[in-house]
């Protein structure tokens, strides 16, 4: 990956993930060490509403995986 791909991707995931912020609607991420990433949409106190994980090589569809999940379950947030 180039290092201008690279920073391209990690600008949506910033812009994805703040445009969750700003609906209030809370979300996470972790990393393992076998090169995967899992994705949730909730939070400890109310639950996950929705939790995926991305393979090393799919992680560059998890930002737009944020925003269709949250759309998805709070489709008010985005009209």
């Amino acid at each position: 990956m180039s290092p201008r791909a690279s920073r391209r991707e990690y600008c949506q995931a910033h812009n994805h993930i703040a445009t969750l912020y700003a609906r209030e609607i809370n979300c996470g991420c972790e990393t393992f060490w076998d090169g995967s990433i899992r994705l949730w949409i909730g939070d400890r106190v109310n639950g996950h509403k929705a939790e995926t994980m991305f393979s090393r090589h799919r992680m560059s569809e998890a930002p737009q995986w944020l925003i269709d999940e949250a759309a998805r379950l709070y489709p008010g947030a985005f009209q």
